[in-house]
């Protein structure tokens, strides 16, 4: 789990900044915060890692002074143990638990002279995505030579013991396998467990019987001490799970044995030919994974220019925007599927598909949860951290099965706890005998009713606050709220956005003249109702009604396993919507 990041010096953030999260691994993790707050400013700092220290660009560091160090932390819980890494200019001791990928925009403006009529020219600009670099260099294609008779001379006698392994340097999986245990390797040459290979292939020359005889021998006899010799057995348990060749657990050891000797024998062609190998899996994942795109007019797919795979998609104007972001946010998924190596992974996709259709958002998550199968299923812990401005809450953009919602822009507010028990329990108070009706609970405190109510008996068995059980005192409790918020004071934000909602109520009926008008208006159910009745009667209501309905309808409902506080805070503290409730206010 990923307690907590911390950030300090990069972009927009200054003072060290730091967010508790608790991001459990293996599920798609939506980071909400508002434009402008600094979601940017956390991408940069982790596509600013570099192998061993932060590398930003002045352009990147807070008020682009040099002179501002930045900082980056990540606070983690592996197996119920706390750990803490940190990186700076000097040093990252992040990279070396987490692997780290960032995705976010590739669209970029360029702009071209274009000659004119009489020797004139004027700059004309065009979209374009410059080629994604799948593989920057292009290994040598190198195999390892392998023979069998060869391999056998470490045994006098009994040579068909060991078995042909020539298939094995044949199979890219398994060579990428063993390309991540190099150190295994170099040291299972070391003095005494190669003493004690030899020891044991001594015996086996020696060892009268048919292979059969032999290799029960050895598994009855002999196994516990293959099984102690340092390194060799770490190889032997690679080829034993390596599920494409079916060796018994003694073949497995003596498959190891010849994999130690040829890699040592000559390292540097053994680690080129796996460098080539993982190149031909990884192209093949690229290939793949664009023959879906095959029917495209464009015909996208990975082509190797200049001894790179590179991804060249056609100019903005050629392909629609969800094309574009689709196809270049698949290719970057199967990159960083590529690059994680590790056991702990961190995803970062930086607003990629805020602006995506229903289909293609729901074509990427395809992609995304097929991510999480894949790297959960090779025991890793992977992190995808996907940062929005939109409130999947809301807007239902995100419609993962097991998606988590954090709000980084986690506001510290003062909220009213029996404003809050109110909206929780607005339901529940008419279940109970002659309890408080919701629809009158509704109809004379959370909207605008001239006729005053008196519940102050109710409130009081429901442990309410007892002087709001009288609906005028009520109204005066939320306008005076608005107004504490208007003015930059402490304020409850459920009851601003109930005093909202009241005031524009009120406002609007008081511009209905006829009676009749006046009365349906109230039986309205649901403020947009009301407006919308008042508008089609001829009142003139002002657009600003409508649109704080962001602000009225999400304040006075509360969901279950969200946190209801943050987007509400969020939105008010955005300036132009202060703005638009002080105009409500000031008319």
């Amino acid at each position: 789990m990923i307690k907590t990041i911390c950030i300090e010096n990069v972009k927009g953030f200054g003072n060290r900044k730091c967010f508790d999260l608790n991001i459990y691994p293996n599920k798609p993790s939506i980071l909400v915060a508002p434009n402008g707050f600094g979601k940017s400013s956390l991408t940069t700092a982790f596509n600013s890692l570099n192998g061993n220290r932060i590398d930003l660009h002045k352009n990147h560091r807070y008020q682009e002074n040099e002179t501002n160090q930045p900082f980056l932390s990540i606070k983690y819980d592996d197996n119920g143990s706390t750990s803490t890494l940190c990186a700076d200019e000097s040093s990252n001791h992040i990279s070396a638990v987490f692997d780290i990928f960032v995705i976010n925009n590739k669209v970029e403006a360029k702009a071209k002279n274009m000659r004119l009529p009489g020797g004139a020219s004027r700059a004309v600009a065009s979209m374009e995505i410059n080629p994604i670099v799948l593989i920057q260099t292009i290994p040598p294609r190198v195999t390892i030579s392998y023979s069998i008779t060869s391999s056998r001379t470490i045994l006098s006698n009994n040579k068909t013991v060991l078995p042909n392994i020539e298939n094995l340097f044949s199979s890219n999986k398994f060579l990428e396998k063993l390309s991540q245990n190099f150190t295994i390797l170099d040291r299972s040459r070391n003095i005494t467990p190669q003493r004690k290979v030899d020891s044991l292939l001594e015996i086996i020359s020696s060892r009268s019987g048919t292979v059969s005889e032999i290799l029960r021998w050895i598994e009855n006899e002999k196994l516990s001490e293959l099984q102690n010799i340092e390194y060799i057995s770490d190889i032997a348990q690679i080829v034993h799970e390596y599920q494409f060749f079916t060796y018994s657990l003694c073949e497995s050891y003596l498959v190891a044995i010849q994999i130690s000797n040829i890699y040592n024998f000559d390292k540097d062609t053994f680690k080129k030919a796996c460098k080539y190998k993982i190149y031909e899996i990884e192209k093949k994942g690229y290939e793949d994974i664009f023959s879906f795109f095959k029917s495209t007019w464009k015909n996208i797919r990975p082509t190797v220019k200049d001894g790179s795979l590179l991804l060249s998609l056609p100019k903005a104007h050629h392909i629609s925007n969800g094309q574009r972001d689709v196809w270049t946010f698949i290719a970057l998924l199967q990159k960083a599927k590529n690059h994680f190596k590790k056991d702990h992974c961190i995803l970062i996709i930086d607003e990629v598909f805020d602006y995506l259709d229903d289909a293609n958002l729901t074509a990427v998550q395809f992609y995304i949860s097929n991510l999480i199968n894949d790297l959960k299923s090779d025991g890793k812990k992977f992190y995808p951290l996907i940062l929005t401005h939109l409130n999947p809450m809301y807007f239902r953009n995100f419609t993962f099965n097991n998606q988590h919602v954090y709000y980084l822009d986690n506001q510290n507010t003062t909220i009213n706890q029996h404003m809050k028990k109110l909206i929780i329990n607005r339901k529940k108070f008419e279940e109970v005998n002659a309890g408080i009706k919701e629809d009158k609970l509704s109809k004379y405190f959370l909207h605008f009713e001239p006729e005053s109510l008196d519940l102050v008996d109710k409130f009081t068995e429901y442990s309410l606050q007892t002087n709001w059980g009288l609906s005028t005192a009520f109204y005066d409790f939320v306008l005076n709220q608005v107004n504490d918020y208007i003015n930059d004071r402490s304020y409850c934000a459920f009851s601003v956005c109930c005093g909202v909602r009241v005031k524009i109520e009120s406002k609007t009926y008081s511009l209905i003249s006829d009676p009749t008008i006046k009365n349906d208006f109230l039986f309205e159910h649901g403020t947009k109702k009301k407006l919308q009745y008042a508008q089609d009667k001829g009142i003139e209501v002002s657009d600003i009604y409508f649109l704080l309905g962001v602000i009225y309808n999400d304040g006075m409902h509360w969901k279950n396993n969200y946190d209801n506080v943050s987007p509400i805070v969020s939105k008010l503290n955005n300036l132009t919507i202060k703005n638009m409730i002080k105009k409500v206010f000031e008319e």
